[in-house]
Order: structure tokens, then C-alpha cells, then sequence
């Protein structure tokens, strides 16, 4: 059976907004990006910009909320990622769009600009997100 894609509209944002008490919005743009799995809306709000990942089949919620918590895990550890962002009661969607979405913080990446473009060795990023082991001192 084929996917439909959805279009979000402004209604979709003025929705979206308040579930993850951001208070009213004033727009959404795009999409902005298109993956196999879904696409990605910016929503512009008074709070600022974010990013609102759009599903076309609904994911696994469970998948969902595991990749959140470390998402904020490594950002912890100084891995640049954009923040994600939660409904106040703590959840990681919303289905206020009549589908399930996310939000995170938006990240405008522009061109890289070289030197000025922070580019954190493989080493260093594993050593943030992988397990310790003990010290044998």
C-alpha cells in the first residue's frame, strides 16, 4: 500500500506549538528536508525556531524515546546535536498534527565555513558515547 504524504499546514503548527509549550506559533516552512522515513517542517514560533520531524507511517514510540535519551546524552557530553525537545509532561512527540511528531532545537547549518566549523575527532566522539570501563589503578 503506497504512503500518502501529508502537507502540515499553519492550523498543524498553532497545534504543535502548544503541545510542546512553546505557546502559540506563528508559521510552518517547508518542508525543509525529505528522508525516506519522514520529513522535517521548520516551525517559527515566539519562542524561536525548531525543527519538526513529520512520520509518514507511525514509528515505533518506544525506538523513538531511546534515541531521545541519548540524543540528550551525548549533547551532555559536549557532542553537537540539537536539543531535543519535550511536551510538558515529558514525552518526545506529540500527536497534535493528527500524526505523531518531534521537535528539536533548529540548527541553521549554512555552508561550512572551514576552521571555524567545529569537527570533533571519531576518537573523541566515541569516547563521549561509549562505556567506560573500570580503571585498573
Amino acid at each position: 500500500m503506497p504512503q500518502t504524504e501529508r502537507v502540515l499546514t499553519d492550523r498543524d503548527a498553532t497545534a504543535v506549538s502548544p503541545a510542546f509549550g512553546l505557546g502559540p506559533a506563528a508559521a510552518l516552512a517547508g518542508p525543509m528536508a525529505r528522508g525516506q522515513l519522514g520529513q522535517v517542517w521548520r516551525l517559527m514560533t515566539p519562542s524561536g525556531w525548531f525543527a519538526v520531524k513529520e512520520w509518514f507511517a507511525s514509528p515505533d514510540l518506544e525506538s523513538v524515546g531511546r534515541n531521545a535519551d541519548f540524543s540528550e546524552t551525548v549533547r551532555a557530553a559536549g557532542v553537537l546535536t540539537p536539543a531535543v525537545i519535550r511536551t510538558p509532561n515529558g514525552s518526545v512527540t506529540s500527536d497534535a498534527a493528527g500524526g505523531p511528531v518531534r521537535l528539536f532545537e533548529w540548527i541553521d547549518l549554512g555552508k561550512p565555513t572551514g576552521a571555524s566549523t567545529p569537527r570533533p575527532s571519531v576518537r573523541w566522539w566515541l569516547g563521549c558515547i561509549a562505556p567506560h570501563p573500570p580503571s585498573s589503578r
